[in-house]
């Protein structure tokens, strides 16, 4: 991931503090610049992927010769709804966590305009043993896939644990409601405004109703499917069972990774899944992989996501797709 750089201008010095020690607490690889008078400002050099800027310095930016270059310029409003006609507008006494997902979007946006000539990929995940860290698995392949392009993931489980692991506590929508937007709005429909951001990873919203995957059929799984690879969006999906969802799934799928334990009474399971799938699909790439980890034994309040998604699990999967990560540019 690289860094980005985001400055700072407004004359209240105590919510200039504030949104920078959050931004350096809460925000990966940032570099923050801030000003609370106009002479400093005028006198910085230096370019910027992001600058919320006050009246005063919005001023000063638009009318004096400064050597500052913004890419992309908020005004810092104090009132809300306000508007401004040339930039965009962040309302200064929001929650702080919606400046992060703008600079999330901003870093995928960029991955992806750097990336348009590649064909995305799509990973399905499947354990016949249900594995219980076949969702860590999936966000951290996302995570490694997001160097290079915009990961989508998506948890397609009945019950799914994925709002509390990434402390979403609630989604604002689920998944059902996506494929109805999808089709009631066809061609205007516009997948990224409905993504959920944890860290470099966009997260498509879950089901409520453990029936809902289920009741979808294969032309509306075809339809979503066409959506992200039309977005040139890289996907990532856990299943629960071979239903409507997977099947659908199968022909866009570059690689299906079966997720297993290395015992006997496991592998004798993944032996069958995986020996039906290279009879009755002969297409598909099957990567069947043994992950000697489990959440069994974990204390209330210590499983911790973030160190799941960049430490032992992340380790692992570096590992066992050394050859393909490679391939793709990621270290």
């Amino acid at each position: 991931m690289r860094e980005f750089s985001i400055v700072i201008c407004d004359t209240d010095s105590a919510y200039v503090n504030a949104l920078s020690q959050f931004l350096c607490g809460f925000v990966k690889q940032v570099f923050v610049v801030a000003f609370t008078e106009i002479d400093a400002f005028q006198s910085k050099s230096g370019c910027f992927h992001m600058g919320l800027l006050g009246k005063e310095f919005l001023q000063v930016y638009q009318e004096s010769p400064i050597d500052i270059k913004i890419e992309n310029v908020y005004y810092l409003s104090t009132s809300m709804g306000e508007t401004e006609d040339t930039y965009n507008v962040f309302y200064k006494y929001q929650n702080m966590m919606n400046l992060k997902e703008i600079i999330d979007r901003k870093r995928h946006e960029e991955i992806m305009d750097s990336n348009q000539s590649e064909r995305p990929s799509i990973f399905g995940i499947y354990s016949p043993i249900h594995h219980d860290l076949r969702v860590p698995f999936g966000l951290s392949l996302s995570h490694l896939l997001s160097q290079k392009r915009e990961t989508v993931f998506l948890d397609a489980e009945q019950f799914s644990v994925l709002p509390n692991l990434i402390l979403q506590d609630s989604f604002q929508m689920d998944f059902m409601d996506l494929l109805y937007l999808q089709q009631s709005q066809k061609d205007e429909f516009d997948l990224k405004n409905y993504l959920y951001y944890f860290d470099d990873i966009a997260v498509l919203p879950v089901a409520k109703n453990p029936k809902d995957f289920m009741s979808v059929g294969k032309d509306t799984w075809d339809r979503f499917y066409e959506t992200i690879l039309k977005n040139g969006l890289q996907l990532v999906v856990v299943f629960d069972y071979f239903d409507e969802a997977m099947e659908a799934l199968l022909p866009y799928l570059d690689e299906l990774i079966l997720l297993g334990r290395p015992e006997d009474y496991f592998g004798y399971a993944m032996s069958c899944c995986e020996n039906y799938l290279l009879t009755t699909e002969k297409d598909i790439k099957v990567h069947a992989v043994n992950l000697n980890m489990s959440a069994t034994g974990l204390k209330d309040g210590c499983f911790d996501m973030r160190k799941i998604v960049e430490g032992n699990m992340a380790g692992f999967i570096r590992d066992e797709f050394k050859g393909s990560l490679a391939s793709a540019g990621i270290k």
